[in-house]
């Protein structure tokens, strides 16, 4: 197989996973504004959820790869960099904007927080309710900035090792907890790994690597599972759009499906790859989008009209910024870089988005 499309399968599941998030995010203000023409869908799999499982494997699998070259952190770090900035501060602009026009301003602190992409860290709120994944993304980043340096980063013991621990920890009683509060963050953290591990399996094939990727697609799903309420319930089960079957089967599924499309490799169309090189704005601007689209179309009285437009609006927003926002920020990092880009290196950093 070319080396050019021997991720592209990959590349489809990206746009597959954005689209996902936005379409649930729709239904559950179709829902809210009254409508139940999405009940069954939101009482069975919540696709946002299920989004991000997925985007986080992916991650796993694309982002730790792009360490090359003679200068391999500096690399990564430049390339991250302009992969992810300039388009998240271009969403924060249209929030800002947005709160202004509403007449509530957002404090100066929060923005700058949100400026740094670790407004959490510093004990500040999301400007955008989606921002809380980059927060995993950008720790991820720094523990694998860490394995490159200890010279581990392609190490299946030692990654594997971790995916196991982090699957462990998350439904370790919590101290001080109700036994339902398993420990979520450990879990997100797993499925970074759990993509390291699949990409040594499936594309380095790796050894040693195959071996833990059969054990952790089968732990991580049941762990998915028991993170859903599959056994005991669970605090998010509270939310009516996490009930137990919901939250399962976006926790659990994602990683077998994702190790069967890694086996099966299955080509995407042109349309997916396209909604896979603008997954990232899809993210960053559906927000926007689902809450100003829903002062012209009720959710509740038109939800497949209202579907419709956020998706159509949202696809348009998101090309236009990935045109004039991240291309442009991806060449400029990679001249900074000063190395080519193989098709793999773009795919880590959006330039052919996975």
């Amino acid at each position: 197989m070319a080396s050019g499309k021997r991720l592209d399968h990959v590349h489809g599941l990206r746009g597959i996973a954005a689209l996902m998030v936005v379409v649930q995010h729709a239904f559950e203000m179709a829902r809210l504004g009254g409508s139940d023409l999405f009940a069954f869908s939101l009482s069975h799999v919540n696709f946002g959820r299920f989004g991000v499982v997925l985007f986080f494997l992916i991650s796993g699998l694309v982002v730790p790869f792009s360490f090359r070259g003679d200068r391999p952190i500096r690399s990564f770090a430049i390339s991250r960099f302009f992969r992810l900035y300039p388009a998240y501060w271009a969403s924060i602009a249209v929030f800002l904007a947005i709160a202004i026009w509403q007449g509530a301003p957002i404090p100066g602190e929060t923005i700058a927080a949100n400026l740094t992409m670790l407004q959490t860290l510093w004990g500040q709120p999301n400007i955008g309710n989606a921002y809380w994944t980059l927060l995993y993304e950008m720790i991820f980043y720094g523990l694998c900035v860490l394995l490159c340096a200890g010279g581990m980063l392609r190490s299946a013991n030692i990654i594997g090792t971790i995916a196991m621990l982090c699957l462990v920890g998350s439904v370790m009683p919590a101290p001080g907890g109700a036994p339902g509060d398993v420990v979520t963050v450990f879990y997100f953290f797993s499925l970074f790994f759990i993509g390291m591990i699949l990409r040594l399996a499936f594309v380095d094939h790796d050894r040693q690597a195959k071996g833990w990727a059969v054990v952790l697609v089968v732990v991580g799903t049941l762990t998915g599972m028991a993170m859903g309420g599959a056994f005991f319930a669970v605090e998010e089960n509270g939310n009516q759009f996490f009930p137990p079957i919901a939250l399962i089967t976006a926790m659990a599924l994602p990683i077998p499906l994702f190790a069967m499309a890694l086996w099966l490799k299955p080509a995407p169309g042109k349309v997916l790859m396209y909604f896979g090189t603008i997954s990232y704005s899809v993210y960053l601007f559906q927000q926007p989008v689902l809450d100003l689209v829903s002062r012209v179309i009720q959710p509740g009285h038109w939800p497949v009209a209202y579907l419709l437009a956020v998706l159509a609006i949202v696809v348009a927003i998101s090309a236009a910024v990935f045109r004039w926002i991240e291309k442009p920020m991806l060449e400029l990092g990679k001249r900074l870089d000063q190395r080519p880009a193989s098709s793999e290196a773009l795919l880590a950093s959006g330039g052919v988005r996975s």
